[in-house]
């Protein structure tokens, strides 16, 4: 699967990893994508965002339900993830990584 991201949140992306040691764990310790350590069992519902440049996901998991809502940006004529916002509204993708927001669950 190949995931497109926003030049913006590539690059908050690569400074993670570049920042990272070896065997290190920093910012990220979960798959962004699916809002844990363990995606196994989950159903995925997508539906449009109230605006344009959002995208609604429902993560159901066997114990619960997580709703994520991915901020995507026109890139020429590719749509490209430019953030990710998880259910407490001040945690973000972009401000986890920059170390400035809690992890999912955390």
């Amino acid at each position: 699967m190949t995931l497109n991201l926003s030049p913006a949140l590539l690059a908050v992306v690569l400074e993670e990893q570049r920042q990272t040691k070896p065997g290190e764990i920093r910012n990220l310790d979960f798959a962004p994508l699916w809002a844990s350590q363990d995606p196994a069992g989950v159903c995925v519902g997508i539906t449009p965002g109230k605006r344009d440049g959002e995208v609604r996901v429902s993560l159901r998991y066997p114990a619960s339900t997580v709703e994520l809502e991915f901020k995507m940006k026109l890139q020429g004529n590719q749509w490209l993830v430019d953030d990710i916002l998880y259910p407490d509204p001040l945690r973000s993708l972009k401000a986890i990584l920059q170390g400035s927001a809690q992890r999912p669950g955390g």
